[in-house]
C-alpha cells in the first residue's frame, strides 16, 4: 500500500478513535494553527483528540480556540508521553523527521499507533504509515484543509477556520512569500466564508507586542544590524546579556530576521540568538538562494528554499565568524541574484530603444570616470567589511592621518622608542574570515 493512498486511513477514521496530534519543537504559527485546526475538525467528527507540543510557544499564538487543550511535554513528560502511547492514531504536523519533535522523538518512534504525517518541508523521513507531504504548499495549515477534502469533508466551523487561517497567514508572510498560490487564496476564501475575520486574526498575532519587544526590535535594527553588501547579505545577533536587558520572552524576535531583506540589494538575511546551550539561527532569502541547503550544509538545520533554521554549538562570536567566513564560498550564488536583476533592467532599457546603432571603437578615456567610480565602490565595500569586523571584536581603534587603524591592547613598561633606533616587530596577519596567513616565527623581546 502506498503511503500517499489514504483509502485505508479514511476507513479507519470512519469510526471514533483515540487520536494524538504532535508538532515540532518551539512551535510557530503554522504548527499551532494547523494542529488546532485539525483538532477541531477531528473533534467535530466524533474522535477523542489530545494535543501535545514539545515545549512552550509565544503568547501571541495562545488566543486560538482550543489552546487550553494543549499539553506541553517539557515539564510534564510522563503525562504527555502517556497520551501519545495511548493514541490509536498519531498525527505528526509541520515536521517530517522525529528529531524535530525534540524530546519526543523516541516516544514517537516506539509508539505502536498508526502514524500520519501532514507537512510541507522537503526530504521527509520514512517513519509514518500515511504521508501528505507537499513542498509547494505554503503551510501545513493549507494541507490540513486539503486533508479534510481527501476525507470527503469540509472544515466544519469558524474555530477550525481561525486556527488554519493563522497558520497560513504566518507561514506565508501574510501572503507575501512566493509559495502563496491561487489555491492558497481559494482556501482562505473558504475560511472567510466560515466567518473568520482576517483583520482580527492579523491583529491578534501582530498587534499585541509588549513595549520591551518593540524596544528590542529597534535595538536590533539600530545597533545589531550588520550589512555585507559585497555578498548581498545582512544579519542580526543577540547575546544572552542583551536578551536579559530587554526582558526577552519566547517569540520576541519572531519576524525580525525578515527586516534586513527590505534593504535594497540584500537577498540573504540571518539572525543569531544565543541560548544557554547553543546559538539558534534563522535564515531568510529572496529569489533562488536556497537557505534550506545552506542550513543543512553548515548549521545542522533545514526548512524551505527561502526560510530555514539551524543551530550552532560554538559561541555566539565564533558562530558569526563562521557564518561570515562562509559568505565568499556562496558569493557566486548570492551575487547572481543581483546580476540577474541588473541584466533584466538592461534588457528593459534596451527594449525601449530599438534603433540599430553603428558599432564604435571603445574610447578608454570615455570610461575612465565610470571605472574610477566602480573602484571607489569596491573600496567602500571593503571598508564596510573592515568596520563590521572591528565592531564584532569590540575593538577601540585609533586612526592615523594616513588611514592606518591600530589599538594598543597591552601597555608595556620598557624603554621608549627614540628617533634613530631600529625596531623589530612580532606580528601575525590574517583575513577578516579568521584565517591566519602568516606570523613571525618567534616573539621579539
Amino acid at each position: 500500500m502506498s503511503k500517499t493512498d489514504f483509502t485505508e486511513l479514511k476507513e479507519l477514521l470512519s469510526t471514533p478513535k483515540k487520536i494524538a496530534i504532535v508538532a515540532h519543537k518551539s512551535p510557530d504559527g503554522d504548527a499551532i494553527g494547523s494542529s488546532l485546526g485539525l483538532y477541531h475538525y477531528l473533534i467535530n467528527k466524533g474522535h477523542e483528540v489530545e494535543l501535545v507540543m514539545p515545549n512552550d510557544y509565544p503568547v501571541f499564538l495562545k488566543w486560538m480556540p482550543g489552546n487550553d487543550k494543549i499539553v506541553l511535554h517539557e515539564g510534564n513528560e510522563k503525562n504527555a508521553e502517556a497520551l501519545i502511547n495511548a493514541a490509536e492514531v498519531l498525527f505528526c504536523l509541520d515536521f517530517n523527521t522525529p528529531s524535530r519533535a525534540f524530546g519526543l522523538e523516541e516516544v514517537i518512534q516506539r509508539s505502536e499507533n498508526v502514524k500520519v504525517m501532514i507537512d510541507h518541508h522537503p526530504q521527509p523521513d520514512d517513519y509514518v504509515n500515511f504521508m501528505l507531504s507537499d513542498t509547494s504548499a505554503c503551510s501545513t495549515a493549507e494541507l490540513v484543509h486539503r486533508f479534510a477534502g481527501m476525507m470527503g469533508d469540509k472544515i466544519p466551523n469558524k474555530e477550525s477556520g481561525e486556527c488554519l487561517y493563522c497558520g497560513i497567514m504566518t507561514d506565508s508572510g501574510s501572503f507575501r512569500f512566493p509559495s502563496t498560490t491561487a489555491e492558497t487564496h481559494r482556501i482562505v476564501a473558504d475560511l472567510l466564508d466560515l466567518g473568520v475575520k482576517n483583520d482580527e486574526v492579523y491583529n491578534l498575532v501582530h498587534s499585541t507586542s509588549s513595549e520591551h519587544r518593540l524596544r528590542l526590535l529597534g535595538y536590533c535594527i539600530d545597533d545589531k544590524l550588520e550589512v555585507h553588501p559585497k555578498y548581498a547579505t545582512a544579519f542580526i545577533s543577540l547575546s544572552l546579556e542583551e536578551k536579559k536587558r530587554f526582558r526577552f520572552e519566547k517569540g520576541d524576535t519572531e519576524g525580525t530576521v525578515n527586516y534586513p531583506l527590505s534593504i535594497n540589494g540584500v537577498h540573504f538575511s540571518a539572525i543569531f540568538i544565543e541560548a544557554e546551550d547553543m546559538v539558534k539561527i534563522s535564515f531568510r532569502s529572496i529569489g533562488n538562494f536556497d537557505v534550506n541547503q545552506f542550513a543543512r550544509e553548515n548549521f545542522e538545520g533545514g526548512g524551505h528554499r527561502n526560510a530555514a533554521g539551524g543551530k550552532s554549538d560554538l559561541s555566539l562570536q565564533a558562530t558569526i565568524e563562521k557564518f561570515v567566513g562562509l559568505l565568499p564560498t556562496y558569493a557566486d550564488k548570492l551575487m547572481r541574484l543581483l546580476v540577474s536583476f541588473i541584466c533584466l533592467s538592461s534588457l528593459f532599457l534596451c527594449a525601449c530603444n530599438m534603433e540599430p546603432e553603428q558599432k564604435k571603437p571603445i574610447d578608454p578615456a570615455k570610461h575612465k570616470k565610470s571605472l574610477v567610480n566602480a573602484n571607489k565602490d569596491l573600496v567602500a565595500l571593503e571598508q564596510q567589511d573592515i568596520e563590521n569586523y572591528i565592531t564584532r571584536q569590540n575593538w577601540e581603534m585609533v586612526e592615523t592621518g594616513s588611514g592606518l587603524q591600530y589599538m594598543i591592547y597591552e601597555q608595556g613598561n620598557g624603554k621608549q622608542v627614540e628617533e634613530g633606533l631600529v625596531v623589530q616587530c612580532a606580528y601575525t596577519t590574517g583575513l577578516l574570515t579568521g584565517k591566519q596567513m602568516n606570523e613571525t616565527k618567534r616573539r621579539i623581546t
